[in-house]
């Protein structure tokens, strides 16, 4: 083996410190993770968390809602599937409000864009502002929509679901049907 050949010793001190830092930060990475991954899935109590209304300011805290079954969602106003999901929302809101809370928590958007985008469309259900996105990342929502159904008995979650659903799927979901 020639001497050109051979890999010096700083060149495998590099590798060595490389493959370390490399290792410390993917297990790091895998256990923030997994610490995120707490209270966001079905069997797990909801976080709770206070946001604000958007017109009224007033602070709404999830557990208010302990002893009622919630369909909590998760939207933007710029997403097409979030908005047409809206009058489904407003449907179960006016339906079955004394079985089912609909909450929902804008993510992002400043409480005139919001209070718009509910005037245009007349909807009335709650909707709260997550304006640094701490809730959105609490619950782990990573697309929009993403919807949680949480039980009457502490918000313990039922089921999560990300992505668009039917009217049909959001009552059989609450159990509405």
């Amino acid at each position: 083996m020639n001497k050109s050949s051979r890999l010096n010793h700083p060149d495998l001190s590099r590798i060595l410190v490389f493959a370390l830092i490399f290792t410390l930060g993917f297990m790091l990475t895998f256990s923030f993770s997994l610490q995120a991954e707490e209270g966001a899935f079905p069997g797990d109590q909801a976080p709770d968390f206070t946001l604000t209304e958007p017109d009224s300011q007033e602070e709404v805290s999830l557990n208010q809602y302990a002893d009622d079954m919630v369909l909590l969602n998760f939207w933007t106003t710029w997403c097409p599937v979030c908005g047409e999901e809206m009058p489904d929302l407003q449907q179960i809101e006016d339906e079955y409000e004394d079985e089912a809370i609909v909450l929902t928590v804008n993510i992002g958007e400043s409480a005139s864009e919001i209070s718009s985008y509910m005037e245009e469309g007349g909807y009335d259900f709650t909707v709260l502002m997550d304006d640094d996105q701490e809730t959105a990342g609490l619950y782990m929502v990573r697309g929009v929509p993403t919807t949680f159904i949480l039980d009457d008995e502490n918000n313990t979650i039922l089921e999560r679901h990300v992505g668009p659903m039917s009217y049909e799927q959001k009552l059989e979901l609450l159990e509405l049907n």
